[in-house]
């Protein structure tokens, strides 16, 4: 049986060096301490988790340092990943010792300038943290980084060799075939209720490409019964267009209509006549070798991190004797912060 121990902590208490706290901040998280996992000889807590919680809030959101409403939050959607990267840090540092990975004071000291800039005693007081156990916290953090770094990273940076890189470039620009393309409309003429005439289809297609005469000029030569529409304009890349159409734009100079094709439709069964201008043509330029590299790298290089790993601490894992005392869903259901606002 887990011995379930409860400590009101206070956000703000013991600071009565400071003066008296804002109403605002007279709040306080109760926690429901409970042993969550044994790494090796290891314990990992919910008070564990708090503290690392704590320092991650600190370096995240320091303008909410105040706001125990938002500490809170915070605490409610991030406890369980952090508890998962606690016992992956037991693991970690197990792994460094066998490893003999060593980090110095130095690079502590300058990390923890960074997080909790340079009044660090003040702002570990403030946070409830002891020097102890932060400097413990950043060193794992590092030895983290660096043995990701060894184990991982650099492998998968190592197999993306050149010729791989010029495999997915080459991929890169093969896909871009296909996205040129029109910016392109349509005249379409038709008889009303029965077919449209080739040969007036013919002298439409006349006045706009040997006349240049506006449609509205146009309108005004049709017979009567004769319609003449003008699409609105299209953008349409090649892959986009009915091989049928394709084969006219290809052809087509700037500024020219296409002869007159046969055209239906399923709303109107009458033989009407269509043709197509094309205002401008695009084709993307295709990005150097060198203008994509490092994306190209980082786009190889990320999933094969993500599974790496994942695969990483699966095999340490099994290696060191790792014990959840909770299962998946009593995980999920477990809320051990619970929100109290003080009175007075």
């Amino acid at each position: 049986m887990f011995r379930v121990m409860v400590f009101l902590i206070s956000l703000f208490s013991g600071f009565s060096a400071f003066g008296d706290v804002p109403p605002s901040r007279r709040s306080s998280i109760v926690v429901e301490n409970r042993v969550l996992a044994t790494v090796r000889d290891q314990v990992v807590t919910v008070v564990d988790v708090m503290k690392k919680l704590d320092m991650v809030f600190c370096q995240q959101f320091p303008q909410y340092r105040g706001v125990p409403e938002a500490r809170y939050e915070f605490y409610r959607a991030n406890w369980r990943r952090i508890f998962e990267e606690l016992v992956d840090r037991q693991l970690i540092i197990s792994l460094a010792e066998e490893k003999q990975f060593t980090v110095t004071n130095g690079d502590i000291r300058e990390e923890l300038e960074e997080v909790f800039g340079p009044n660090v005693m003040m702002n570990l007081y403030e946070e409830g943290l002891s020097l102890h156990e932060v400097h413990e916290m950043m060193k794992a953090d590092i030895l983290l980084r660096r043995i990701i770094s060894f184990y991982v990273h650099s492998p998968v940076v190592s197999s993306i060799t050149p010729e791989v890189l010029r495999a997915a470039y080459q991929r890169r620009i093969e896909e871009l075939k296909g996205k040129e393309g029109w910016v392109w409309r349509s005249v379409t003429v038709k008889a009303k209720g029965k077919d449209c005439p080739k040969e007036v289809a013919d002298n439409v297609w006349k006045l706009l490409e040997n006349d240049h005469l506006p449609i509205d000029a146009i309108l005004t030569k049709l017979p009567e019964g004769i319609e003449c529409v003008v699409s609105s304009s299209f953008r349409s890349e090649q892959k986009e267009v009915a091989p049928a159409i394709q084969q006219i734009l290809e052809k087509l100079p700037l500024q020219s209509h296409s002869e007159p094709i046969p055209f239906t439709n399923r709303t109107d069964p009458h033989q009407s006549w269509r043709c197509y201008i094309v205002d401008e043509r695009f084709e993307p330029k295709p990005p150097t070798f060198f203008e994509l590299e490092a994306a190209l790298r980082e786009e190889l290089a990320s999933p094969e991190i993500t599974k790496h790993t994942i695969t990483f601490f699966d095999d340490l894992r099994r290696q060191h004797h790792v014990k959840h005392l909770f299962t998946s869903e009593q995980l999920l259901s477990f809320e051990p912060f619970q929100f109290k606002q003080k009175s007075g």
